[in-house]
């Protein structure tokens, strides 16, 4: 008599375990969204955004281009650090900042000069629906 009821709980069990399998290899991996903007008038090669236990490669970047690439932090970041070939020569910036794996966003300019300056933020939250009607009961 219970031998009914617990076929489908196994089945239960076995999905949300196959659910959260996908979940895991499906692309749910916390990272960081990070673009890095080329703002010089030269073309950058060989640039490496990194940080405490991780490092993200970046396409050249031909002046005013741009590229974005995923950052995988390990935990709290509490510094970035960008390296870049320039002119003949390899600059390299760090400062502290903070963010974490999932939930923020990284700007990383190159600015006419070749200096650096670094924006974090909470990433933009995607919104299930792009309605534009009022919430129901608002006026």
């Amino acid at each position: 008599m219970n031998s009914a009821h617990v076929v489908p709980r196994q089945r239960h069990i076995s999905g949300y375990t196959a659910l959260l399998a996908l979940l895991a290899v499906s692309g749910c991996a916390r990272s960081t969204q990070c673009t890095v903007e080329n703002r010089s008038s030269a073309p950058l090669t060989h640039i490496v955004v990194t940080g405490t236990g991780f490092s993200a490669p970046v396409p050249d970047l031909a002046p005013g281009a741009r590229a974005v690439v995923a950052l995988h932090p390990p935990g709290e970041a509490g510094a970035l650090g960008i390296v870049f070939e320039a002119a003949g020569r390899e600059h390299r910036h760090s400062e502290p900042i903070y963010f974490e794996a999932r939930g923020y966003s990284v700007l990383v300019r190159i600015e006419p000069e070749l200096n650096v300056t670094v924006q974090v933020g909470l990433a933009k939250v995607a919104h299930a629906s792009s309605s534009s009607a009022p919430l129901p009961g608002a006026s």
